[in-house]
């Protein structure tokens, strides 16, 4: 007993009785500890077995430890079983049903009860996007601070549930404060977790800040998060010759060869280069299996990136023609339960990539409605995080940004962005302003370069070649695609009548003089 006495100022027999003291021995999680609770037959020993047995994974034994009891701490212990389960419409019961109906702590044990109630309700709640979900979690960590328990965990909590329900600058706030515990209790585990989930509120954010990286000690692990804001954050020039990618060593590593190479195929697509974005995307969706596995493995905590995943997986199904798979990406990113605004926008984004390139709908989620998930993104997030997603979609969907600018519900955010790339215009169709036929036409006059806005940046001349002899695009024997007549079809999406095809709308609204011009060539 003396040396589990090291662990507390009190003796396990009086620490079982106060939260923080036994908080104490708990987080040692000794095998000593374990043997001395089964030599007492309390209904407080057998709570604390139960919660021990939680800690190391042992949920059977936790379940059956707490069988007969009706103690109110149990409840909440039996509860928290449940949402290990998965079993988040009875966790919400139970939760509602104890607190709704609280009788009063009477003691320590009760207070902590309560604490614990309303932390896991807080994220069965949380889990299923329930706003008040948040206050219940703050509601639990104030509880616990005032009983000495330990609150890394809790926080972690609250912090995946901001990042779900859209406060990433809260998330971040919180787990800066974890991370901070963690490293003066030298916790790796907790500080590695909060490492990790910490990135994913910073991607969402449109935050790169590889300083956030500091003092991990996984070398491995710090190298791959890194290479993952890198690709997130910064556009790849396209190349003839195609970089090979390293072999990922984990999930993190997984995502960054993901973006990259849904980037490539991409950049292969609206060139023209079919074959060979149908061979990058195939390497998307084999990559994706890595990915799919870690997110079986860390349950919850993963969910944001797995959503971004999900999207790049959907839009190189949508290259290869592989609508089941692109519509089976769209089910299992509405089956997360995301309020997560920037993976509410990503969806909507694939649903308006699926109906402008392959015409397909998708019967549970319209393109309006998908389109208008969009807007809302770019019209009530912060600055950063339009920005993040505009420079994203100039890579992986500049059509939808186009559209959206066409039928004017752009913002400031979004015109600087297409300002940004090599080709922001609809255009598909030109020999000369005296002729212009539909978009699928695809002729392509010495007036281009006037109507292309270049990179200021220093791109590849033969990149620039190559977008004037391929803005035209045939697929074997399918129908000419061009980025007008996507467009064409996105701005229907909007529900708006084209008098004009996006291309004249582009004119009329960017470049009036040369609109006019057209117009009077016409008539005359």
């Amino acid at each position: 007993m003396s040396s589990l006495n090291l662990h507390s100022a009190l003796p396990l027999s009086q620490s079982l009785h106060i939260p923080g003291a036994w908080d104490s021995f708990l987080r040692h999680n000794s095998r000593q500890l374990e043997r001395e609770l089964l030599r007492w037959d309390t209904e407080t020993a057998r709570i604390r077995l139960s919660q021990l047995y939680q800690r190391q994974g042992r949920w059977e034994e936790a379940r059956k430890v707490l069988e007969g009891s009706e103690h109110l701490l149990a409840r909440a212990e039996r509860t928290a079983i449940l949402l290990h389960q998965g079993e988040h419409a009875k966790v919400i019961e139970a939760g509602k049903d104890l607190l709704s109906h609280w009788p009063g702590a009477t003691d320590m044990l009760e207070v902590e009860a309560y604490g614990r109630m309303s932390w896991v309700l807080g994220v069965a709640m949380g889990q299923q996007g329930h706003a008040k979900s948040r206050d219940l979690l703050e509601s639990a960590a104030r509880t616990l601070c005032v009983l000495g328990i330990d609150l890394s965990q809790v926080r972690l909590d609250l912090a995946l549930t901001l990042l779900k329900l859209g406060d990433f600058q809260g998330a971040i706030r919180v787990y800066r404060q974890v991370l901070d515990t963690a490293r003066k209790n030298r916790d790796a585990r907790t500080f590695e977790r909060a490492m990790t989930e910490g990135c994913s509120a910073l991607i969402c954010a449109g935050e790169f800040d590889l300083t956030f990286l500091e003092g991990m000690s996984n070398k491995p692990l710090r190298t791959s998060l890194r290479n993952l804001m890198q690709a997130l954050f910064q556009r790849t020039s396209f190349s003839e010759d195609m970089e090979e990618l390293p072999k990922p060593r984990d999930v993190y590593a997984a995502l960054a060869v993901m973006v990259r190479w849904t980037e490539r195929a991409f950049q292969e697509f609206h060139l023209g280069h079919f074959g060979d974005a149908r061979k990058t995307s195939e390497r998307v969706v084999q990559t994706f299996d890595l990915v799919r596995q870690s997110r079986r493995q860390n349950d919850h905590s993963f969910e944001v990136l797995y959503g971004i995943a999900l999207y790049m997986k959907g839009l190189c199904e949508v290259i290869v023609r592989d609508l089941d798979g692109a519509r089976q990406s769209l089910e299992e990113m509405e089956q997360l339960n995301l309020q997560n605004p920037l993976v509410r926008c990503l969806r909507g984004v694939l649903v308006a990539e699926l109906y402008s390139i392959r015409k397909t709908t998708c019967a549970s989620y319209p393109v309006q409605d998908a389109l208008e998930d969009v807007v809302a993104f770019f019209e009530q997030s912060p600055a950063a995080s339009q920005q993040f997603l505009a420079r994203w979609l100039l890579r992986f969907g500049i059509g939808v940004l186009v559209a959206v600018e066409l039928v004017g519900r752009g913002t400031p955010v979004i015109r600087e962005a297409l300002r940004e790339v090599m080709f922001i215009t609809p255009i598909g169709a030109f020999l000369n302003y005296r002729m212009i036929n539909h978009p699928s036409a695809g002729a392509i006059s010495q007036s281009l370069y006037e109507i292309l806005e270049v990179h200021r940046a220093q791109e590849p001349k033969h990149e620039m070649q190559i977008y004037r002899h391929r803005l035209t695009m045939r697929e074997n024997d399918y129908p000419p695609i061009t980025f007008s007549l996507i467009v064409d079809h996105l701005v229907r999406g909007f529900g708006v009548s084209l008098d004009e095809t996006s291309d004249l709308m582009y004119l009329k609204r960017f470049l009036p003089e040369k609109y006019q011009k057209w117009k009077e060539a016409l008539i005359s």
